[in-house]
């Protein structure tokens, strides 16, 4: 299946994670999402499920995903564009779908659903018909979730800590994503597919270490 639209280009603003810590204690505690904020995470994961379930109506290797990547490693004073490339999707029983290619290494291959990745946790809690914070404890993992829309995309920022041997939170990673959601203008299949997904992380010294997929089309 071939299919293709035109996008408004996106960009999602890069937070450091020392950023995001400053920018959570400023924040003062566990607030619950509501209003504007719940519309975004309704439509969010509705549409991640949406997705999840297309999926499930495929066979293995039924379609592919023209993708493009972008890397800053450490060290690394500018983002470096890796290029364009198809995946696979693959659907192999007793496994969560992901994503496959030959061309290269470096991807992001899970697949944010509403039953697989941390953002799971928040749909999860949101479809049980509970109230939902922007902050959720996971065993030993914190998460902070910040919701947004733009004029064609939801948009998600989930800071992610774990807690140390003393029992504090840092954050280890952050991962945003704008997603075709039904303020989207496109068709059904595209439902909960990321446009752009960009996972932060930490480094020693100098810059944040990013790793940027982005979206063209099927």
């Amino acid at each position: 299946m071939k299919s293709f639209i035109t996008f408004i280009a996106l960009s999602l603003v890069l937070v450091g994670c020392n950023q995001q810590k400053q920018k959570e204690e400023e924040q003062g505690g566990v607030t619950q999402i509501r209003g504007a904020e719940l519309e975004t995470l309704t439509r969010i994961c509705e549409s991640l499920e949406k997705k999840r379930e297309y999926h499930e109506t495929l066979t293995d290797g039924q379609i592919s995903y023209d993708l493009r990547t972008k890397k800053r490693d450490c060290g690394d004073t500018t983002e470096f564009d890796l290029g364009r490339f198809r995946a696979s999707l693959r659907r192999i029983i007793g496994r969560d779908t992901y994503l496959e290619t030959s061309s290269r290494t470096r991807l992001l291959k899970d697949i944010v659903t509403d039953r697989n990745g941390d953002l799971s946790h928040f749909c999860d809690k949101l479809f049980s018909g509970a109230v939902v914070d922007n902050t959720m404890t996971v065993g030993s993992n914190k998460f902070q979730l910040n919701l947004s829309s733009d004029s064609q995309y939801d948009i998600f920022s989930l800071a992610k800590a774990r807690a140390n041997s003393n029992g504090a939170f840092i954050v280890y990673e952050i991962e945003k994503g704008s997603l075709f959601t039904s303020r989207s203008r496109a068709q059904s299949s595209y439902m909960g597919v990321l446009k752009e997904r960009l996972v932060i992380r930490d480094c020693a010294v100098g810059a944040d270490q990013t790793f940027r997929q982005v979206f063209n089309s099927y």
